[in-house]
């Protein structure tokens, strides 16, 4: 009978990791005063536990669909990890370590081969793990790192820097890129789109339409112009009423930045402030005095707001009018009527335009003063435009009933006048059909990236993590389908769908074309260094195509071998 260990949350990761490595540093020091307290003769000590962590870092967008699967992954049939007895004699270790006793299938469970059958789902109970998001390009490069790279010293900023020592695998929401390391496999386990986003309503007690509340649809050169050249940077150019566009983007190493910028055609690496990219331009006539996107980091919609926007598009400061010649203008025309006194051509420059102030003068001349405005968080989120992976837009936005008019957006419940849309690309809305079928413009498939070894620089991925991520292993085998899960009924592969699709994103299936998720394995490449190796020290053997002859399974596989930077 298996037995399955205790689920684990996001919440208590971290100190799952952390106990592991006080009790491996505390073990010594605690060897002279428990020696005492056992019998003559034996010994006694604290050990790490002997069953193994997989640690997997990088994408914010994939950190949290990875926590459900590997929650689920750690829950599943193991080897007996304690069976207590009443023997005076009895030895039971403590250390998570399988129990041998006289039933064959928990003596020495195999991965591989004709035992496959009879193989639990986690066979040695090992535990998966999220280190926090830091990127998908970030991820990568930690676990490129892992070897003789990261031994020689990675610096940054000219800087030598410490490089964690204990990612087995990097979550990626992008795809391969030439300067990726080879050696490193990318297994694709789910599909999702990417669309371009923005209020259509604003207001903490009524809704006030935005400037772009009448447009739904982007065509492929509109966005372009948006986020690469800045030749579409007011509302009015595509349907919408007169306003500036102002551009939010995400952090550097963002996978989603990377795959939204390959579909805009920018190769633009944000920073806090880029005034080499034309977007976020205060005066339209001196391209100098563009900002660049406003930077937050991906996903978090909760930040479109002021403070985000770099500090000359917060307000007119002293750089802003010192540009303009300015601090308020007194314009003054004779014989003129009250409505007729024109604002100055300074007034036109600003992004945010400008307020006139009270005519002054019983008769002609007649004056007026005119000051640039300072936007507001309203007035910020009412001319923004973003872009968000619609797996985690449909998770995290969920609108409520029409005549509420509220929506939950980036963690956050907004006010009841906000509503935050997500577009669609050259009249092609982002559902689930497009989206898989691949008829919606904008797709992208999420990756868990492992070193397959034949990199010497990058040490090969050890084998309880390949049980977990790779192509044979949990997320990917086509036996998921049939393998039931002892502790609900239902098979793994229906849970393991269920979790993907309860973040919003859509599982591999041969379902893909019909733009529907069903539970018919695809067919997966045959690499050249696929996930085979042998950890050490431990019961697993070589993974290999004897999970299923055909060689299908629920995931699509690629990778750097053939690139040329190790």
């Amino acid at each position: 009978m298996f037995n399955h260990m205790t689920k684990r949350s996001a919440g208590v990761a971290g100190s799952v990791r952390r106990g592991a490595v006080a009790v491996a540093a505390v073990a010594t020091a605690l060897g002279a005063s428990l020696a005492t307290a056992v019998p003559a003769g034996a010994t006694s000590s604290l050990s790490a536990p002997a069953n193994a962590s997989i640690v997997g870092a990088g994408s914010a967008t994939t950190y949290d669909v990875m926590v459900k699967l590997g929650t689920l992954f750690n829950a599943g049939a193991s080897c007996d990890l304690y069976q207590p007895s009443t023997a005076a004699s009895a030895v039971v270790p403590q250390d998570f370590s399988c129990v041998v006793d006289s039933n064959p299938s928990q003596t020495s469970p195999a991965i591989n081969g004709a035992s496959v059958a009879g193989t639990p789902v986690n066979p040695f109970g090992d535990v998966a793990i999220q280190e926090p998001p830091v990127g998908s390009s970030v991820g990568i490069k930690i676990l490129s790192n892992q070897g003789s790279k990261g031994e020689a010293g990675i610096t940054s900023g000219g800087q030598a820097i410490s490089v964690a020592n204990n990612v087995d695998f990097a979550r990626s929401s992008r795809n391969i890129k030439t300067t990726d390391y080879k050696g490193l496999n990318f297994v694709a386990y789910a599909k999702d789109g990417i669309s371009w986003t923005h209020y259509v309503s604003t207001g903490a007690t009524k809704a006030v339409a935005t400037p772009s509340a009448a447009v739904t649809n982007l065509t492929k050169a509109q966005l372009q112009g948006v986020f690469n050249t800045g030749a579409t940077n007011n509302w009015s150019q595509v349907g919408g009423t007169s306003a500036p566009m102002i551009v939010f983007s995400a952090q550097v190493g963002s996978g989603t930045w990377d795959s939204w910028g390959g579909y805009v055609a920018s190769t633009a690496s944000y920073k806090t402030s880029d005034p080499t990219n034309k977007v976020n331009c205060y005066d339209t006539t001196d391209q100098s005095t563009c900002q660049g996107p406003a930077v937050i980091f991906e996903n978090q919609t909760a930040t479109l707001k002021l403070a985000s926007l770099p500090t000359n598009l917060q307000s007119p400061n002293a750089d802003v009018l010192s540009h303009f010649g300015i601090g308020s203008k007194t314009v003054t025309a004779t014989g003129s009527t009250k409505t007729s006194i024109a604002a100055p051509a300074v007034c036109a420059k600003w992004i945010w335009g400008c307020t006139a102030g009270a005519v002054t003068g019983s008769k002609a001349p007649y004056s007026k003063s005119f000051t640039l405005n300072t936007p507001t968080d309203d007035t910020v989120k009412a001319d923004a435009i973003y872009f968000s992976s619609t797996g985690k837009y449909n998770y995290q936005c969920s609108q409520k009933a029409a005549k509420s008019k509220v929506d939950t957006c980036g963690g956050t419940q907004a006010g009841l006048g906000y509503a935050y849309k997500l577009g669609n690309i050259e009249s092609v809305e982002p559902t689930q059909a497009n989206v898989l079928t691949g008829t919606f413009p904008s797709t992208r498939l999420l990756f868990n990236v492992y070193s397959n070894g034949s990199n010497a620089n990058i040490p090969a991925t050890k084998a309880a993590a390949l049980n977990f991520i790779g192509e044979q292993g949990f997320l990917c085998r086509p036996g998921t389908a049939s393998d039931v899960d002892p502790t609900t009924g239902v098979n793994y592969r229906s849970e393991i769908n269920a979790a993907i699709l309860s973040e919003g994103f859509y599982p591999i299936s041969a379902g893909a074309s019909s733009g529907t998720v069903n539970t018919t394995p695809v067919s997966m490449a045959t690499l050249a260094h696929p996930a085979s190796n042998t950890t050490s020290g431990t019961k697993y053997a070589a993974y290999d195509d004897g999970r299923d002859s055909s060689g299908n399974g629920f995931c699509i596989i690629s990778t750097t071998d053939g690139n040329a930077s190790s």
